[in-house]
């Protein structure tokens, strides 16, 4: 009986361990393998090998039938309240891709787009559907098609600061008013019977968040492409818009400098310390941990956020007795906890180099950082620019905007880098 992908590499790791015991006797004795040994252990090897070629045979037939079962899966459409498949969505996409086109459309896009009453002569493409029947839950409407999910596939890989803000969604762009209060000064004081209480005012804040519009760069996907009735054209256009579309809401949430753009975190964030390029001490990362107040370092959204590069330097830190911290107890789980808090890779923020002064870790509670996103993105079909080239042209469109809350106790620092000394 065929095994499953997983029983083969639990086979294949029980190989592995095999090997494993057979070198801790050797190494612990001090000897080579004996001739035997040697030939025992490569045909654990080679066991090994084959479990794990079989997992991989596998894994592309179980992904094959998890493909097709995800097309096949019905949905209710919000609007003409009949079942179409993944499968039928994307053939209604192609329709509205090639509708204007010397291409034309084969009868099971036409079909398709009758179903779902897609109006094929507007520029924009936006489906609704309902619950996925068989989820047991109800709820509003979602744009659940296969573009869709390819862009927040992509919005989720590419994320970064996104994963870790606190996101508010609206489905329209009005500016959003967010109050704050510092009223950490005040504290209760004692009180004698039938004693007048005094009054103390609070003094509130108020954080506007707009909706800033961008837009990717245009993606021309060919004719023949999009005829192409075994590729999957919504989710792999969704996923190369989507990327497009992360990649500017990363740099703008961590640079924009907000009045005609987001505001990105680092504008509003102050320093809890400094390193020195090139020389960054555990010192410096403990100052800036503990600049952060406690309230917010308990926060369960409360995590590191740096560049690539930063904690490759992070990574090199020594002790005194010149050990590796990483090693030793500033680090549980190598790339992905620092002093207990989670670590979030964001290739936006600067690196460290030589003569500049950046803001190159952050650090504190994320949820004190607001992104505003209005709707889903818009995919907008321009039919004549590419034409001549057998071609259709796409672009993405969307707004949103980012602040951080602060009501006055700095719930996000940064470590700034120089090469001046820290």
């Amino acid at each position: 009986m065929e095994k499953s992908a997983k029983e083969y590499r639990e086979l294949a790791s029980e190989q592995q361990n095999q090997m494993e015991v057979m070198a801790q006797v050797v190494e612990k004795e001090g000897r080579a393998f004996s001739q035997d040994e040697l030939e025992k252990y490569d045909g654990y090897d080679a066991k090994r090998n084959e479990y794990i070629s079989l997992a991989e045979s596998q894994e592309r037939i179980e992904r094959l039938g998890n493909l097709r079962k995800y097309e096949e899966k019905p949905i209710l459409h919000a609007e003409t309240k009949q079942m179409v498949t993944k499968r039928e969505v994307d053939l209604a996409f192609r329709a509205f891709a090639l509708v204007n086109t010397e291409v034309g459309l084969t009868d099971d896009m036409k079909r398709a787009a009758d179903k779902m009453e897609l109006n094929l002569n507007a520029n924009t493409f936006t489906v609704k559907f309902e619950q996925t029947v068989g989820d047991g839950t109800e709820g509003g409407y979602t744009t659940n098609d296969s573009i869709y999910s390819g862009i927040d596939t992509a919005l989720k890989n590419f994320g970064g600061v996104r994963s870790v803000s606190n996101v508010l969604q609206t489905g329209t762009g009005e500016t959003i008013h967010i109050a704050t209060v510092d009223d950490t000064s005040n504290l209760a004081v004692a009180h004698t019977e039938n004693a007048t209480i005094s009054n103390v005012d609070v003094t509130f804040g108020r954080v506007q968040l707009g909706a800033f519009s961008f837009a990717t760069a245009v993606y021309p996907v060919s004719y023949e492409l999009l005829q192409d009735s075994q590729f999957p054209m919504g989710q792999y256009l969704g996923e190369r818009i989507g990327e497009r579309i992360a990649r500017k809401k990363s740099n703008l949430y961590t640079l924009g400098a907000g009045t005609t753009e987001p505001t990105g975190f680092t504008i509003d964030t102050v320093s809890g310390s400094t390193c020195v390029v090139d020389a960054m001490v555990a010192d410096d990362l403990y100052d800036l941990y503990f600049s952060v107040d406690q309230a917010y370092r308990n926060s369960p959204s409360c995590a590191w956020m740096m560049n690539d590069n930063t904690l490759s330097a992070i990574v090199g830190i020594e002790d005194t007795t010149g050990r590796p911290l990483w090693g030793s107890g500033l680090n549980q789980s190598p790339g992905s906890v620092l002093l207990g808090k989670r670590i979030v890779i964001n290739n936006d923020m600067a690196s460290m180099a030589a003569g500049q002064s950046n803001k190159v870790v952050a650090f504190g509670d994320w949820s004190k950082f607001y992104i505003r996103e209005v709707g889903s993105v818009v995919i907008r079909r321009l039919d004549e620019r590419y034409a001549e080239k057998g071609a259709v042209g796409f672009v993405g469109l969307h707004r949103c905007d980012s602040k951080l809350i602060d009501a006055g106790q700095n719930p996000l620092k940064h470590m700034a880098a120089t090469d001046s000394g820290s």
